[in-house]
């Protein structure tokens, strides 16, 4: 192809090229925008189309907030009367307000009136009992929350209405409501309409029954809606066609239905956008096409030409075999652009060719080796040199098959001459075909290899003594070649492979014997080993493969032959001490009962995960998982039993995560899971949802089934802590976040946990300050005798200001005091303290108060329980019979074994047990009779909701009294607040009472006038 199609093809070519790109660019720029502004309008308009339709709903709530704030209304709910009917219920007002039906009732359900207005015949009719079902549902909104109103979604008889409910008040809000008013919208065509008249949009209501019949495009379309983060407010546009539809959904109140919100929009912005595109698209081609014609005519005067006639210059030089001078000065050089200085340049190469003949026969002539040209046809010599005149004592025009005594052919091989001087000379000689002038011709060259033949016989013997050698070294030896392949293997080489040397040396390349993983970095090795010796290791590790494909680990030892191309490898099997070394390393950092990481392996993989995430800018999840009261089952079933729980349990979190998260025991009953690439915290939750829901099911020891569960904190890497430390430490506050809320579930961790633990803390160090110091104050709350309305003990309370002066709450020291221990000194302080004090009022008194006295379940930790109170009690000289011990419920069941002996021998030395908390633990009636008590405490929130509605709470506490005095058990009802309760407590014998109602806690200088009184002739 000539240069100027080849110019005009790749201007063609690129003009194409440009306009296709630009064609294409512009489309999809602009396209794309106009989609988006079309998609943006659409959602505006779907927006106000929603904004219109809940507009209709909240005029409906108006309507209805104004009628049942008359006070005809609330008189009407009363007495009933006709002339409120006939003023305000009338067909008309339905018809003027856009109702369907509006209902009254009073506060028990009972319908005052209720009508629905029929638009065919213009009459009210009975409301549908189907409405009217629903009346005791809004009945019970509006009794929780004070002027409740709202507008809901509900489906009667085929049809959705929208449902306005308030309760009936005055319009002042003064007295008691009188019950609901209940006004229903159907949405119907003519409500469509309406709507449409007002938005003048092309849009669409369909009310759905049920989500479930719907086919399964529907469905897929408010799945996506509701599932949508921003739902109800969801909004879905989708391009159809010409058109932009947009959809949104509202829910009925039973979650199964709805409505379904549907706005057409026409895509006239795209339609002329794309016109404009394409209009674009053919003034481009135009100008494109006008421009590279220009190019084209401009490429052909200036340079096309002059480089034809240069080439035909070039050409007849080419073919010249006399003198070129002549044709060397007819090249233009006349201007001074890139063509006139190639011309130069040729003309330049021209002459020097001349020059060239003659120095390269000046150079053939002073070549070591014997070059001579052989006329292929008769084989007589054309040209030799001085080498080969010297060599073979031969001239031109003698025969070559003479001299050499062979035919002649292409290969190299050995020739033998008599030289100049009559002595034998051995050749290694070449033959190839070259042309001189156009004619065929064999160029032969000639090397002296005398001495080289004489070298080789002594390098042979010199390697038949070195195989000898290699051969018997004792260890696997090979020698290898440049391309890898192995050259030499030893016995032992061979027995370690498992195949013959006669199938390995040519055959084999040393790759084929080494582990996969190994082979790119030792083939790296053996590359500049061979370029630089010092640049490769000497001495380094690899896995042999042998026979049986079994692995082996080797010492390799790698060096270089002399010849620079050849090296020696041995290698000695080290698959024994690697094999320990590993078992030690595995020891070291995996858990020996359940086979997990170890804390130590744990915080490598940690910070492994976390520089990873950082380069990516991921994040790292990082749950601390502690199992529920597993200190029963290690308790009850002893740590053998415990032991097989915890591999099991390690088992069933193991195969809830991925394999590439890490699952770590922490120590005791507690593990760490770490979760890398997840995306979001929905993606933990998912996870931590996993893991408890594999602990759900039993766990069989023994042919014994034991439940297990687990509380889980998370913490994430970077936002939650940038050290293991701090990230343990934050999923360790997150996981007694859940323990608080009820355990067997999971917490992520927050700012707020930290700021907790830093009060605590701080309550902490004051709270041990102060108790060392004996700064914790005693105030006493009176426990009532119901039969003579006296004090007949005192309940001792823990109270403590800090070191500001501020009273602080036992709800938030007492439980910091169970987390660090204080609580067991801080009993004993208060034990000491209230004895003290009732000593001296007893002193003062006719007759003796009795004291109650709270004790921690830290106290059954050791067996010093009894000494500690018996031993108080003597020293303080306080009577055992006037002392009761009081310990809740749940403390009581958690540590049943060690409780019950320890209380036993307290009981029995003269002191009273009382169950504290009753109700809010899990003791059974068998438990009951067991325990060493002689009176229990109906727990306050039992107390609270006796004088609440229906019968159900009244019947359980009577049943605690009735079981309490079945047993023999006195009863002390505490949280006693109402009259209406204390009421309750006194018809039922309740013996024994404690609460606000009667006196809130006191500090000792108080009591003094609350001996004195009689606290139920007060309440009268």
């Amino acid at each position: 192809m000539s240069l100027r199609k080849k110019t005009f093809l790749l201007l063609a070519l690129s003009f194409v090229a440009l306009i296709t790109l630009l064609s294409l660019s512009s489309r999809y720029i602009f396209t794309n925008k106009f989609e988006k502004i079309e998609h943006n309008l659409a959602h505006k308009n779907l927006v106000r189309a929603k904004l219109a339709l809940k507009s209709q709903f909240r005029s409906l709530s108006s309507f209805l907030v104004d009628w049942s704030a008359w006070d005809d209304t609330y008189v009407f709910m009363k007495d009933h009367n006709a002339e409120y009917i006939k003023s305000n219920l009338g067909p008309e007002s339905f018809e003027q307000q856009g109702i369907s039906f509006m209902i009254y009732a009073d506060a028990s359900n009972r319908v005052i009136w209720g009508k629905q207005y029929d638009p065919v015949t213009g009459r009210l009719e009975t409301a549908d009992p189907d409405i009217i079902e629903n009346i005791p549902y809004y009945n019970l909104q509006v009794s929780h929350k004070k002027n409740i109103h709202d507008t809901d979604l509900i489906r009667v008889s085929d049809k959705l209405y929208a449902v306005a409910f308030h309760r009936v008040t005055r319009s002042d809000f003064s007295g008691e409501p009188r019950g609901i008013m209940v006004a229903g919208r159907v949405i119907d065509r003519k409500f469509t309409e309406k709507l449409i008249d007002r938005t003048a949009m092309d849009l669409q209501l369909t009310t759905i029954t049920s989500i479930k019949s719907l086919n399964p495009a529907e469905k897929k379309l408010i799945r996506k809606l509701r599932s949508s983060s921003s739902y109800p407010d969801s909004f879905i546009t989708e391009a159809r066609g010409k058109d932009i539809q947009g959809y949104t959904f509202l829910a009925d109140s039973s979650g199964e239905g709805g409505l379904l919100l549907k706005v057409s929009n026409q895509q006239v912005i795209l339609a002329n956008g794309k016109r404009a595109v394409r209009m674009n698209s053919i003034i481009l081609m135009g100008i494109g096409l006008a421009f590279t014609l220009a190019i084209m005519i401009l490429f052909e005067r200036l340079f096309l030409s002059r480089i034809s006639v240069l080439t035909e210059q070039v050409k007849k030089l080419g073919e010249s075999r006399e003198d070129n001078r002549e044709l060397i000065k007819q090249i233009d050089r006349s201007t001074n652009d890139e063509i006139s200085k190639l011309a130069g340049s040729i003309a330049d190469a021209a002459s020097e060719l001349n020059e060239n003949k003659a120095f390269l026969d000046t150079v053939i002539n002073t070549i070591d080796s014997g070059i001579m040209l052989v006329d292929p046809a008769n084989e007589e010599i054309v040209l030799l040199n001085r080498n080969a005149e010297k060599m073979t004592g031969a001239s031109v025009g003698e025969n070559m098959k003479e001299l050499c005594g062979s035919e002649m052919d292409y290969s190299s091989q050995i020739c033998s001459f008599k030289d100049i001087n009559d002595e034998s000379i051995v050749t290694l000689r070449g033959v190839s075909q070259v042309k001189k002038n156009g004619k065929d011709l064999l160029l032969v060259t000639l090397t002296d290899i005398s001495e080289l033949l004489e070298a080789q016989k002594s390098l042979r013997l010199s390697e038949r003594t070195y195989k000898t050698i290699f051969r018997n070294t004792g260890t696997a030896s090979i020698m290898i070649s440049d391309d890898m392949s192995i050259i030499l293997a030893n016995r032992e080489f061979s027995n370690m492979a498992g195949i013959s040397r006669k199938r390995i040396e040519g055959q084999m390349k040393w790759t084929e014997f080494f582990h996969p993983e190994d082979v790119e970095r030792m083939k790296e090795y053996h590359r500049l080993r061979r370029k630089d010796e010092s640049l490769a290791p000497r001495s380094y590790e690899a896995r042999f493969i042998g026979g049986g494909q079994k692995i082996r680990y080797v010492q390799m030892t790698v060096g270089m032959m002399p010849d620079g191309i050849n090296s020696i490898a041995s290698m000695l099997d080290i698959t024994a001490q690697k094999e320990a070394a590993r078992k030690l390393s595995y020891q070291a950092f995996h858990d020996s009962l359940t086979g997990l990481p170890n804390r130590f392996l744990l915080m490598d993989r940690m910070s492994h995960s976390m520089t990873v995430a950082q380069r990516e800018n991921k994040t790292v999840g990082v749950f601390m998982v502690d199992l529920d009261r597993f200190k029963i089952i290690n308790d009850s079933m002893g740590h053998n039993h415990g032991d097989i729980v915890l591999k099991q349990v390690s088992q069933r979190l193991s195969a809830a995560l991925r394999k590439r998260d890490t699952l770590a025991r922490f120590g005791g009953d507690e593990f760490i899971v770490i979760i890398e690439d997840a995306e979001n915290g929905s993606d933990l939750a998912n996870i931590a949802e996993k893991l408890l829901e594999s602990l759900s099911f039993p766990f069989m020891v023994d042919n014994t089934e034991l439940y297990v569960q687990a509380s889980i904190g998370i913490a994430v890497y970077p936002s939650d802590g940038d050290t293991p430390d701090t990230l343990i430490k934050n999923a360790d506050l997150a996981m007694y976040r859940s323990k608080e809320m009820g355990r067997n579930r999971y917490s992520l961790f927050t700012e707020e946990m930290d700021l907790i633990t830093r009060r605590r803390v701080k309550v902490e160090h004051e709270l041990r300050a102060a108790v060392s110091a004996g700064k914790i104050e005693v105030y006493f709350q009176p426990i009532i005798d119901m039969r003579t309305g006296g004090i007949a003990r005192l309940e001792a309370l823990a109270r403590w200001k800090d070191s500001k002066g501020k009273m602080v709450s036992p709800a938030d020291f007492i439980p910091v005091a169970e987390e660090s221990g204080l609580i067991v000194e801080l009993d004993r302080l208060v034990m000491t303290k209230a004895c003290q004090m009732v000593n001296n009022i007893n002193m003062l008194s006719e007759k003796p108060i009795q004291l109650s006295v709270n004790l921690s379940a830290r106290h059954f930790d050791t067996n010093r329980l009894p000494e500690f109170i018996l031993g108080t009690l003597d020293q303080l000289e306080f009577p055992r019979e006037l002392m009761t011990i009081e310990i809740t419920e749940t403390c009581l069941m958690t540590n049943m074994e060690t409780a019950i002996p320890m209380l036993s021998r307290i009981r029995d030395a003269g002191v009273e047990i009382s169950l504290d908390d009753f109700g809010t633990g899990y003791s059974s009636l068998g438990y009951l009779q067991k325990l060493p008590i002689s009176s229990l405490k109906i727990d306050r929130s039992f107390v609270s909701i006796i004088t609440g509605k229906g019968g159900a709470n009244m019947k359980l506490a009577q049943a605690i009294i009735s079981l309490a005095r079945n047993l023999s058990l006195q009863v002390v009802a505490e949280g006693v607040e109402t009259r209406e309760q204390l009421t309750f407590l006194t018809k039922n014998d309740c013996e024994f009472a404690q609460g606000y109602l009667f006196s809130k806690p006191v500090p000792e200088n108080e009591l003094k006038d609350l001996l004195k009184l009689n606290f139920l002739e007060d309440q009268d």
